[in-house]
């Protein structure tokens, strides 16, 4: 298990899904959430900050920044692992 969880952040969110399934069966990962949108991502990350974002760089229209920039503030120690 990986501090306290990860956050999955892509807009396509069958892609979200597989990526949250393979961190979580095979890396044991806690999966917190699976976000279709930054604006999702940021609710949980207000809620509860997780060690890891895995986030789309190319979210259709929405802004990967918004969820990167609030997990730092609130997570200062927190990883950030992009995909495309």
């Amino acid at each position: 298990m990986f501090g306290s969880g990860v956050v999955v952040l892509d807009d396509h969110r069958m892609v979200a899904q597989a990526i949250a399934g393979v961190l979580s069966e095979v890396g044991g990962f806690h999966v917190l959430a699976v976000c279709t949108t930054a604006s999702e991502a940021c609710e949980v990350i207000r809620r509860s900050p997780p060690q890891l974002l895995v986030l789309d760089v190319n979210l259709g229209g929405d802004s990967y920044r918004l969820a990167a920039d609030l997990l730092h503030q609130r997570n200062p120690g927190s990883q950030l692992l992009f995909v495309t």
